[in-house]
């Protein structure tokens, strides 16, 4: 029997089930216990669709595709096609349309689709590490953020307009709203309102040519690491993307997100978007920390043991595992001398400190203005 989430002519009894709940269909028992019974009246007329409870019996095939049937009828839309939809009710949907001349015979090429699954998997994850704990940047992913990445789901590439699908869980919302109440919205639902926030300020920063709008949105929206993971989507998949949100029907989407977002993706999106993401950087990293670390690489165009040579650069690289940022390797130019002591520490596998201004530029960590470089012995 082919399975209910992949064949896209049926759909699991559940998911039927919940989406004639969703609807205010009523359900009532039968004399047989392997068949229920949903009903509802539609234009002052009763309609009924029995459903069977379980799948294991003779006839339940036939009764799940005349329910899909009468309920694709009534929705005017394709059988198949509501079927998917009736699966996806637990997921915020996120489709990603590839433009038509990337496309060849309802294809496109492997390293655009790869592209686009590692980065999309980035831009998921960072959403939701910034959601947990929003800052302008952060230096590792969290636990909880990793793992509400590992739920969400790939789902179909549809035709027409080849794209791509993201799957985001939702739990069910088994509480009626009360009226002037507003529900809190569970965290998956807030990861997905976030990227439409986000994305909203994208389309706002091109509309003024503005990258601030985004970096100081940064609480609600887009942090730095989000920023980057969209720039990658975008330069490794098409800079003319277009980007749909469909909600699930479990949970209302907040007053300050669109029912039905769409976003169009052009080429001067990239750089917008860079901006913003060099903007939160700096705002978060420009200021003065001490590093210890072991050096890991050195560099210098002429002899390093030259000490009047000042206009030679004597680089080195720091392998610094920071409690803020995670590991990081960071680059630092040196005076002779401190570069002397640098090359004696890597010598004999020692830790070099060294206070300075640390900074980000593009995806290279700098110490700026260096000064009490010591070996730790």
């Amino acid at each position: 029997m082919a399975d209910a989430r992949t064949d896209p002519r049926s759909a699991s009894i559940a998911a039927i089930r919940r989406y004639l709940q969703l609807r205010d269909w009523k359900e009532t028992a039968t004399k047989n216990d392997a068949i229920t019974l949903f009903y509802s009246t539609i234009e002052g007329e009763r309609l009924e669709v029995p459903l069977p409870t379980r799948r294991d019996f003779e006839g339940a095939e036939r009764l799940i595709s005349d329910a899909l049937r009468t309920l694709s009828q009534l929705a005017e839309r394709e059988a198949a096609e509501l079927a998917d939809d009736i699966n996806s009710l637990g997921f915020d949907r996120i489709r990603s349309i590839i433009p038509d001349e990337q496309v060849r015979a309802d294809s496109i090429d492997l390293n655009v689709a790869t592209n686009f699954i590692l980065s999309a998997r980035r831009l998921v994850t960072a959403t939701a590490t910034n959601e947990l704990v929003p800052s302008t940047f952060y230096g590792r992913i969290t636990k909880d953020a990793l793992a509400y990445t590992e739920r969400c789901r790939f789902g179909h590439t549809f035709r027409g307009s080849f794209g791509f699908t993201i799957e985001s869980p939702v739990i069910q919302n088994d509480e009626p709203p009360l009226p002037g109440i507003p529900q809190t919205p569970p965290f998956e639902r807030r990861v997905i309102q976030r990227l439409v926030r986000g994305l909203h300020d994208v389309q706002k920063a091109e509309a003024t040519e503005n990258p601030g709008i985004i970096a100081e949105n940064y609480e609600r929206g887009f942090n730095a690491n989000m920023c980057e993971a969209l720039v990658d989507l975008i330069s490794g998949t098409s800079d003319r993307l277009a980007i749909e949100v469909a909600w699930s029907p479990e949970w209302r989407p907040s007053p300050d997100v669109p029912s039905a977002p769409v976003f169009h993706i052009k080429p001067v999106t990239v750089e917008i978007v860079r901006d913003a993401a060099n903007s939160l950087r700096r705002a978060e990293t420009a200021r003065e920390l001490d590093i210890l670390g072991k050096v890991i690489r050195l560099k210098s165009e002429h002899n390093p043991a030259d000490l009047l040579d000042l206009t030679s650069p004597r680089e080195i690289v720091i392998q610094w595992m920071s409690d803020e940022f995670g590991p990081l390797n960071v680059k630092v130019n040196l005076s002779p001398t401190d570069y002397i002591a640098a090359l004696e520490a890597h010598r004999t596998g020692q830790m070099v400190s060294i206070t300075g201004v640390l900074e980000r530029i593009n995806r290279t960590w700098i110490l700026s203005y260096p000064k009490n470089v010591q070996i730790q012995f």
